[in-house]
């Protein structure tokens, strides 16, 4: 009997402290989300426009598609700050547009 007993105090015991574990990780991940522990990262400087698959300068593309490694790509996955569409060709932007942008 009082192997039995002592097996169900071990087995309380374990349940207690897993179930301490679980709810304070909870807690306090939910913790650090509030605070902000962990803040956006803010953009870099800005850069030519890249391919995001391989890095290839995307100047004077004339389709949204890597002329080097043909991934199709979406603008709002490349880094605009320095170049615009110019019809159907993207060039870099001029410095005065530039200026304007960065107002805007």
């Amino acid at each position: 009997m009082a192997g039995l007993a002592l097996l169900i105090w071990l087995v309380l015991i374990i349940a207690a402290v897993i179930l301490t574990a679980v709810i304070g990780t909870r807690w306090l991940a939910r913790l650090l989300q509030e605070i902000d522990f962990w803040p956006e990262p803010s953009p870099g400087p800005a850069g030519p426009p890249t391919c995001p698959g391989c890095s290839y300068s995307l100047y004077y593309a004339t389709d949204r598609r890597c002329p080097e490694c043909g991934r199709h790509f979406d603008v709002k996955e490349v880094d605009m700050r320095l170049a615009e569409w110019d019809g159907n060709i993207l060039r870099p932007r001029e410095p005065q547009n530039m200026d304007q942008q960065a107002r805007s």
